[in-house]
């Protein structure tokens, strides 16, 4: 099996389960992970400078950036 040690959203599990793969998840620590949201922020902004729309460019922005945002106790607003 390969082993991604990426930060998955909820779902994605189950979307794999669905597939019949196995899979093995780990719940972080908040420090570790703040650090491991980090690392997928700078995935997503490269993902996001390529793009080819602006709406899909967002959408991935925002599906990485907002579970990070809440843990410091901000909200959209905020922005």
């Amino acid at each position: 099996m390969p082993v991604y040690n990426k930060l998955v959203r909820d779902l994605i599990p189950d979307i794999i389960g669905a597939q019949g793969k196995q899979y093995t998840i780990k719940t972080l620590d908040i420090e570790t992970y703040i650090i491991e949201l980090r690392r997928k922020l700078q995935e997503e902004h490269l993902e996001y400078i390529s793009a080819k729309t602006d709406q899909e460019a967002s959408a991935q922005l925002y599906s990485s950036a907002a579970p990070g945002f809440g843990n410091r106790g901000n909200t959209l607003s905020f922005l």
